[in-house]
């Protein structure tokens, strides 16, 4: 049986396409002194459905990672637990809450005073544990 231990360092807004609301995220995390990233992509919804998006796609890209081919049954199972994930979590909903508040505002905007400002802004946001 492999133990994972993960803790999840940053997460970045790589790319936005507000009409079809799907985002591009880069995902950094830390996996027994080993960091790795991954892009994942999605469409903007409740931030609480994307934090456990999030974590259910770091769960899957390192199970998938960690298959044994023993004869042993055991060596295939994998516990991934995060490092304080209760926080990061928090910390996480909060930081896609106001990106989504921000896309919203920046949808009101009607002027093209600093629009592509605004836009690029939306971009490249990033929140770090």
């Amino acid at each position: 049986m492999n133990k994972l231990n993960i803790a999840l360092k940053e997460v970045e807004i790589i790319n936005v396409d507000k009409i079809s609301k799907a985002m591009t995220l880069s995902i950094r995390y830390k996996v027994e002194n080993r960091e790795k990233l991954i892009n994942h992509n999605t469409k903007l919804k409740d931030a609480e459905l994307m934090s456990e998006e999030i974590f259910k796609r770091i769960r899957e890209t390192e199970d998938r990672n960690s298959i044994d081919l023993s004869d042993d049954i055991l060596s295939n199972i994998t516990l991934i637990s995060f490092d304080n994930q209760e926080d990061v979590e928090a910390k996480l909903i909060g930081f896609l809450s106001r990106f989504k508040e921000q896309l919203k505002n920046f949808e009101k905007t009607k002027t093209a005073t600093n629009y592509l400002d605004k836009y690029h802004s939306l971009k490249n946001q990033k929140v770090n544990f």
